[in-house]
């Protein structure tokens, strides 16, 4: 039964249909704001998450991807000083790759859904309405109370 709610429910049904179409307006929004504008740390990680359509190799992009983890991980200084030594230099290169790239806010596409909740889930937005946001709050809140305690046995006998 719950299970059903949470793949059928109406606030399934309501997240299915918000959540593609803010991450296709949080994406327009995120290239516009972009343009003219200095390119920051924040563009470096949008690059580094492009893949194989990054400006930077395969071993730039998971060298970067261990030395931000073990940052986010541990908020420890030195984990924190070897990404900032890493990425200094590396929004350097970007700068001067993106002066001739096709098209340099194409990292912008590689926002996902998380991205978009996350921004949705901000106190404030310059892309989002107050309304938009609160419509996503409740709408998500219901469904995330809907969904079983993790570590808890579904119908099936699967642990969740």
């Amino acid at each position: 039964m719950i299970e059903a709610l949470l793949k059928d429910g109406p606030e399934r049904v309501e997240l299915n249909k918000l959540e593609p179409d803010a991450l296709k307006r949080y994406i327009v929004a995120r290239k516009e704001r972009a343009k003219g504008k200095e390119i920051v740390v924040e563009d470096l990680r949008l690059e580094m998450r492009r893949g194989d359509q990054s400006l930077f190799t395969r071993a730039e992009r998971l060298q970067h991807a261990d030395l931000l983890e073990d940052a986010n991980r541990t908020g420890d200084p030195p984990e924190k000083k070897a990404l900032d030594a890493f990425e200094t230099p590396a929004l350097a290169k970007l700068k001067t790759l993106y002066e001739t790239a096709p098209d340099p806010l194409s990292r912008f596409d590689v926002l996902g859904l998380d991205d978009v909740r996350a921004e949705l889930g901000k106190n404030a937005s310059k892309i989002f309405s107050q309304a938009e946001r609160d419509r996503f709050s409740r709408t998500d809140r219901a469904h995330r109370c809907a969904e079983p305690p993790a570590g808890t046995l579904a119908a099936d006998g699967a642990l969740r």
